[in-house]
């Protein structure tokens, strides 16, 4: 029986900086979570909060795209709309890492 520490959790990685909106930009990092098989692919739910800027963050929440086979393994575009906070929102986008122990 393995131990929780050993316990090995496999996800992708989601990190960037948000589109510029009303002067700034949001750094954010977050991680896949659940696995939704589909279309003989499969694609991943991820959220989280973006960093602090001018005192402000925003929550996000969405799906990446299906697989794109790469060199070692696979990886998702995603692009998805901040929640609105202080009367704005931002974009992220970009591509996943290969999958990594988290």
């Amino acid at each position: 029986m393995k131990r929780k520490s050993e316990t090995k959790i496999l996800a992708h990685i989601l990190r960037g900086l948000s589109s510029i909106n009303r002067g700034h930009r949001h750094p954010f990092r977050t991680f896949t979570r659940r696995t939704i098989f589909t279309q003989g692919s499969h694609f991943h739910t991820f959220r989280g909060v973006t960093g602090v800027v001018n005192g402000h963050s925003h929550a996000f929440s969405g799906r990446t795209g299906l697989a794109i086979p790469v060199s070692g393994g696979h990886v998702h575009n995603f692009r998805v709309q901040t929640f609105v906070t202080r009367n704005h929102r931002h974009v992220l986008s970009g591509t996943t890492t290969r999958v990594v122990n988290i």
